[in-house]
C-alpha cells in the first residue's frame, strides 16, 4: 500500500511539473509576443461567459479546443499558404496555437487570453508596436470587438490584437494586416 502511494505521488508531482513547464512555456511564449500575463478581474467567474464566450472556456478556464476557431484552411485562404494542423498548449487563462507553413520556418501564432484588464491589452498593443518600431492601427472588424493591428514589415510578422470584455485574441502571422483581418473576422463572433 505504502509503494502504491508513493507512485501515485510520483505521477502527481511529474504531471505538475510537466503542467508547470506547459504553463511556464505559454507564459514565456506570451509574454515575450506581447507584454505581461492576462491579469485577473476582481469580482464573480459566473461572468466569464461575456462577449460570447465561445473561446475553448469551461467554466472559468481557458481550453486548447480554442484552436478549433480558426482551422488551417481557414488560415490557408486568408493567408494564401498551406499549414499544418495547430501544436496547442494551454493553461487557466491562456491558449497558444502554432500554424506551422508549410515549406518553410514561420508559422502562424494564435493566443487566446480569457480575464484581461483593458490596461493588460492596451499594454500589449504599445508592447507589439515597440517591438516592432510600428504605430498600432486601429481595425475594422468587428463592431463590437476592439481590433489594433502592427504591421511587421520586411523584419516581423504582423500581429492582430482584438478584445472584447475580457478576452483577448492575438493573432501573429507573416503577410499584410488584410490577410490576418480576414482570419480576425472568422474568429471575432466566438470572443
Amino acid at each position: 500500500m505504502q509503494a502504491r502511494t508513493r507512485r501515485r505521488l510520483g505521477l502527481v508531482a511529474s504531471f505538475g511539473l510537466v503542467g508547470g513547464c506547459i504553463a511556464a512555456g505559454t507564459y514565456a511564449v506570451v509574454s515575450g509576443a506581447i507584454g505581461p500575463s492576462p491579469e485577473p478581474i476582481a469580482g464573480s467567474m459566473s461572468g466569464m461567459s461575456m462577449g460570447g464566450g465561445a473561446m475553448g472556456m469551461v467554466g472559468s478556464t481557458m481550453s486548447a479546443s480554442s484552436c478549433r476557431l480558426l482551422s488551417p484552411s481557414a488560415i490557408d485562404a486568408a493567408l494564401g499558404r498551406l499549414v499544418a494542423a495547430p501544436h496547442s498548449a494551454s493553461s487557466d487563462l491562456v491558449a497558444h496555437c502554432t500554424y506551422d507553413i508549410h515549406g518553410t520556418t514561420s508559422a502562424v501564432a494564435v493566443t487566446f487570453m480569457m480575464r484581461v484588464q483593458p490596461s493588460s491589452f492596451e499594454h500589449s498593443v504599445s508592447s507589439m508596436a515597440a517591438a516592432r518600431g510600428a504605430t498600432a492601427r486601429h481595425c475594422a472588424v468587428d463592431p463590437s470587438v476592439r481590433c489594433e493591428v502592427v504591421d511587421g514589415g520586411q523584419a516581423s510578422p504582423t500581429a492582430l490584437l482584438l478584445y472584447r470584455g475580457t478576452n483577448q485574441v492575438v493573432i501573429v502571422a507573416p503577410g499584410a494586416a488584410s490577410r490576418l483581418e480576414q482570419m480576425a473576422r472568422i474568429v471575432a463572433p466566438s470572443m
